[in-house]
């Protein structure tokens, strides 16, 4: 998600569950090699990856490759998604920020790179090395973020709001 990324650390990545076809780890490897991703844990259960090991020799057989993540980074993306943590409590069932995340839809099908953003970039000001900040359907707005918004605004940033975009405060 790039998260990471915006408080300056490599991005990372883990399973969310095991792989256990070979094609599949190559195909996996492969993307987070073209994403320059800084680390990946493969481990979702290290017992899995020691049967692949024994199996299919798969973690041998790409030794080289796997010592190639984390020796390459992002440039800096120019967009930032602003996923709002806040509404996801709020409204957890609400569909505005899936339907609006143009990181998970429109930038990804036109293969461009974003970061994601949350309250808590914008607040700290890390948003501002962000040219443009895409708002993915915040549905409140506090006081904190509203300024950190206008700070960022005012410091020559461009927020681009929906029709999905919120009011201030609840």
């Amino acid at each position: 998600s790039g998260l990471g990324y915006v408080w300056g650390a490599y991005a990372t990545s883990e399973e969310g569950g095991t792989i256990f076809e070979p094609e599949g780890l190559s195909r996996e490897l492969a993307w987070m090699l073209l994403d320059a991703q800084g680390h990946h844990n493969y481990y979702y259960d290290a017992l899995d990856c020691k049967r692949i090991e024994d199996k299919t020799h798969w973690f041998s057989n790409h030794a080289r490759l796997l010592e190639m993540l984390g020796k390459a980074s992002w440039a800096r993306p120019p967009i930032a998604v602003f996923r709002a943590a806040r509404s996801d409590n709020y409204f957890p069932y609400a569909a505005m920020p899936d339907d609006w995340d143009i990181g998970r839809s429109s930038l990804q099908a036109a293969h461009f790179q974003n970061v994601y953003v949350t309250e808590a970039e914008i607040k700290a000001g890390l948003a501002n090395d962000y040219p443009l900040v895409f708002d993915a359907g915040t549905m409140v707005f506090d006081d904190e973020l509203l300024a950190g918004i206008e700070r960022y605004v005012r410091a020559g940033g461009t927020f681009v709001a929906t029709n999905v975009t919120g009011r201030h405060d609840l």
